[in-house]
């Protein structure tokens, strides 16, 4: 948990609950680095001097490959839940993390939510061994998922412990967070449903001979559809808005997700999120209000590096 640069001194929004969001886009195939909302994914090869890039690097990484998601933090204050996630926004300005000016359309500033994956590289790097595993083997089709599942009013208790929760990636260390980190982890989390657990191997403990759901792989391609057969999905199915245009797999539920290991296939529409509820009945209120000051001063420029508390990420380290 750390702090990051936001647009200067504004209010930051509690996530509602309820609220659910994407980034990424699990059948994308192509890449417009000028959409934030698409560059948003990123691969770092750890221990190079090569720089993030949308796709798997086609390159060994000595010290780890890692994959990130950066999730849109502007809101429309209305909404926890739209199709295609248009209900959030990446800034209307500046780089997809850089904390700048949320669009007109969605004004409120939620936290930021970053997800990060390490990856041991320790086989060396073979073409086409990296695989996502719904078949993706470019990388663009890495994505996140978030489904807000934290107390009403915790973010507020977080902000007034202060520097106490400036504690990078051991959030457990964070006063009001260290109540729900046991150390026992989420093995004692059992679904209500034991039966929606496929039995299969994932290749989390050895190499496999195939993909979780026996999903083929797109060789470069277009995602194939339900049946099988090659066919291109709409990648902005599941896109989040983008201020000036349109819009790996982690599912998040307030502190970390799950790697994209895990066994997906295409969905239908009848398994797209259907909120009970999906617009809130009364006008927000943040969890952080900039102080005021008696001394009359300039107002900040949009660059400063004010530090607000603006992002909270997951982190979790694959051996391969």
């Amino acid at each position: 948990m750390s702090r990051v640069n936001t647009q200067g001194e504004e209010k930051i929004y509690e996530f509602p609950k309820g609220m659910k969001m994407t980034a990424g886009n699990p059948f994308r195939n192509t890449i417009d680095e000028n959409d934030p909302a698409q560059a948003a994914i990123e691969y770092v090869c750890l221990g190079t001097d090569v720089t993030p890039m949308n796709a798997f690097p086609e390159r060994s990484c000595p010290d780890d490959l890692r994959a990130q998601i950066t999730f849109p933090n502007c809101w429309d204050g209305k909404n926890v839940w739209l199709e295609g996630s248009k209900h959030i926004s990446y800034p209307a300005e500046g780089r997809f993390d850089a904390g700048g000016a949320c669009p007109s359309t969605h004004p409120y500033r939620i936290p930021t939510l970053f997800f990060e994956y390490h990856f041991n590289d320790k086989y060396g790097y073979t073409p086409g061994a990296r695989v996502w595993a719904q078949g993706d083997d470019i990388g663009y089709g890495f994505h996140g998922d978030f489904t807000n599942g934290w107390p009403e009013g915790l973010f507020t208790e977080i902000v007034n412990a202060g520097s106490s929760c400036e504690v990078l990636f051991e959030v457990g260390n964070c006063p009001p967070l260290k109540q729900y980190f046991s150390g026992i982890g989420g093995g004692t989390c059992q679904p209500d449903d034991p039966t929606v657990i496929v039995n299969e191997e994932i290749g989390d403990n050895s190499a496999i001979s195939r993909l979780p759901g026996n999903n083929p792989i797109w060789n470069g391609g277009s995602a194939p559809n339900k049946s099988g057969s090659g066919g291109a999905a709409s990648a902005s199915a599941s896109a989040p808005a983008s201020a000036g245009g349109s819009t790996i797999s982690s599912n998040g539920s307030g502190s970390t997700g799950q790697p994209s290991a895990a066994a997906i296939q295409p969905p239908s529409s009848s398994l797209a999120p259907q909120p009970v509820e999906d617009s809130l009945t009364s006008s927000p209120a943040p969890f952080y209000i900039p102080p005021t000051s008696t001394a009359a001063v300039e107002p900040p420029a949009t660059t400063s590096q004010s530090g607000r508390w603006g992002g909270w990420g997951a982190k979790r380290r694959i051996d391969q």
